[in-house]
């Protein structure tokens, strides 16, 4: 632990070092001190980033944007739960792996549809950190059992368009997370304005007002890398390849983005002063929210996980697959009835 405190200090040597030069200028300054100026042009910043290379690259997104953010982002959603709860998330996911990798199936049933293992391990874990809880939570279970229970219907009956759907869906969970976690109006105003941005661009790419920006060769959408399959089960109801393009750009721009808004915003939203933390801070917050055993765990499983993808670009890409897979299941069995209940108790 030493090690890793000596290691963030002269990290923070070298960030405080660029923070001297950078606000020396007033204007950046200004916004820099305050949470609020800082997130909402900081995000800006990151869609005008990601949004060009989303009509042009997004095979470059799609493969750097795990690599690089995927475990640190898989790690950040862990500190918003309880710590009991987090140990048995990470459980579940770990059979999930095995599953996967195994091809397990009950006879009874068959092979089921993707993602439907997931959901069944998150209810059984909702259940099971009920049952020991103390709050015990009927309405929390009655509300995941409804979800999970018509995404595992439309799963079966529509396993691709399934896929398609929660992809795309995914993205978008982490700002009503961002709204919640805001602890000052001003935070607040900057997440609500963030998610409604993210709604119009979603909505010009949908009616095809950014059409002109995607690549062609020869009158014909030129797919980059093999992004032609992930434009196919993006949406799969349809034949025209525009529209397998444009679900393909949100898809690449809105996981990108997210990135920001679960290891920036939500976190710095939290924060109880304006300016943002340390390095060396964060991480000791980290470790208090989420237990030093279970991070030290996560952390191993993160090397591995790239260094597995590194060496084994298909098995290191199942591992984390898996891991996202399971994370978006854990959200909406635990957190989104919990999401539906803050809103209506602040109504």
């Amino acid at each position: 632990m030493d090690q890793l405190n000596t290691f963030f200090s002269s990290l923070d040597y070298f960030r405080s070092r660029s923070l001297r030069l950078v606000l020396k200028t007033q204007f950046i300054r200004e916004i820099y001190k305050d949470c609020a100026a800082r997130l909402g042009v900081g995000y800006l910043l990151t869609v005008l980033f990601y949004l060009p290379l989303s009509f042009i690259r997004p095979d470059i997104l799609l493969l750097s944007g795990p690599l690089i953010f995927g475990y640190p982002h898989l790690i950040a959603s862990f500190r918003y739960v309880d710590k009991r709860a987090a140990f048995l998330f990470s459980l579940l996911t770990l059979v999930c792996i095995v599953i996967h990798l195994t091809n397990f199936e009950i006879p009874i049933f068959g092979k089921f549809a993707f993602g439907v293992w997931q959901l069944i391990l998150a209810m059984a874990g909702l259940v099971i950190f009920n049952f020991f809880s103390r709050n015990f939570s009927f309405t929390q279970i009655f509300f995941s059992l409804i979800l999970s229970n018509f995404i595992i219907y439309l799963a079966q009956r529509e396993a691709v368009i399934f896929i398609g759907l929660m992809l795309i869906l995914h993205n978008w969970v982490g700002y009503f997370y961002w709204i919640l976690a805001s602890n000052k109006k001003s935070r607040r105003s900057v997440a609500i304005g963030a998610l409604t941005v993210f709604f119009f661009i979603h909505l010009l790419v949908i009616l095809g007002y950014m059409d002109q920006f995607f690549p062609t060769s020869h009158g014909q959408i030129d797919f980059p890398g093999s992004t032609l399959n992930t434009g196919w089960y993006l949406a799969s109801w349809t034949s025209e390849t525009v529209v397998w393009y444009r679900l393909l750009t949100l898809y690449a721009f809105g996981l990108s983005v997210h990135y920001y808004v679960w290891l920036k915003a939500i976190p710095q939203s939290l924060n109880k002063i304006e300016h943002p933390n340390s390095i060396q801070r964060s991480f000791k917050i980290l470790r208090e929210e989420i237990g030093g055993k279970l991070l030290l765990i996560m952390g191993i499983v993160s090397v591995l996980g790239i260094l597995i993808w590194l060496f084994s670009f298909d098995l290191g890409s199942r591992v984390y697959f898996e891991l996202a897979i399971m994370h978006g299941a854990l959200e909406l069995v635990f957190f989104f009835p919990r999401l539906i209940k803050k809103f209506y108790i602040s109504s």
